[in-house]
């Protein structure tokens, strides 16, 4: 048996019976080509040198190919994964995530509490709500009290909006405009297959690193961006 030697440079270790086995080491790589000439039938089981630059080809290729299907699956999997299962993830449970990334980008210290202000925004948004009777949806709306010209959209029904943005709208109509174009987030499932996106890159980097603790700390650090983007404005 050949334990050493399918490298080049490397010494040639053959080894012969039960433990602890009897071993010859040879140092010129060129003794394992004149055993396949010599006994090509017998040594089939040992290393060809002239075989190393298709193995090196082999390897080379597989690689490619190997990189090839990760940015395949990264660029074309990933999203279609991530539309196929939120279509299938209860709405309950898309509430549920929407409360929780609510509490961390508008925390009940920030939020405005003037009612009358609230009660108009709120009939915007069930006018639009309208359009979509059928819609599994109940939306809620959040206004934070921030001078940030922005609104943003959650998984689950969540519409954030912020101070600024109803400051800068000049007319009730284009704030109809930005609320219905959240809204169609919410129905669309951008914000809950953005998630699902980023978590199934999380496990792609671990899987094809081996460190799971950087998939991890990836994830982490993309639902901070993910909340980022979510800062983007409209107007």
């Amino acid at each position: 048996m050949q334990t050493q030697g399918a490298y080049e440079g490397e010494q040639v270790r053959l080894e012969y019976g039960a433990p602890p086995a009897a071993d010859c080491l040879v140092d010129d790589s060129a003794f394992l080509t004149a055993m396949q000439q010599a006994a090509a039938r017998k040594t089939t089981h040992l290393h060809n040198p002239q075989r190393r630059p298709l193995r090196l080809r082999l390897t080379i290729l597989a690689g490619i190919a190997l990189l090839g299907v990760t940015v395949g699956f990264y660029v074309w999997g990933i999203p279609r994964f991530a539309q196929s299962l939120a279509s299938h993830i209860p709405v309950s449970w898309e509430e549920q995530l929407g409360f929780s990334v609510l509490e961390q980008l508008a925390p009940p210290a920030d939020r405005c509490v003037d009612q009358n202000r609230l009660r108009a925004l709120e009939s915007i948004v069930t006018r639009l709500s309208r359009t979509m009777p059928d819609s599994p949806y109940h939306i809620r709306l959040t206004v934070v009290d921030r001078p940030v010209i922005n609104a943003f959209a959650l998984p689950g029904g969540q519409v954030v909006v912020f101070r600024g943005l109803l400051e800068a709208a000049e007319t009730p109509e284009q704030l109809a405009g930005v609320l219905a174009h959240e809204i169609q987030h919410i129905y669309k499932q951008h914000s809950t297959r953005a998630i699902i996106e980023q978590a199934s890159t999380s496990l792609l980097i671990a899987a094809v690193s081996g460190d799971f603790t950087g998939g991890l700390a990836y994830g982490i650090e993309g639902a901070r961006v993910l909340g980022n983007i979510t800062l983007q404005s409209h107007v």
